[in-house]
């Protein structure tokens, strides 16, 4: 698998989390902390939505 680091900027919080997760698995946040904690809980948020799909 071919690993490329990045350096992204982006306006406002709420801009780079729709950004990374429009990605899926293909890019992993390594810093800061902060925002991978906050993309793992946001993934984690939208699995357990659709595990509770009917």
């Amino acid at each position: 698998m071919l690993k490329i680091e990045l350096k992204l900027s982006f306006d406002t919080e709420d801009e780079a989390k729709g950004y990374i997760l429009g990605f899926v698995d293909k890019i992993k946040v390594i810093e800061p902390k902060e925002l991978h904690d906050k993309i793992l809980k946001k993934a984690e948020s939208v699995v357990a939505f659709y595990k509770h799909e009917k």
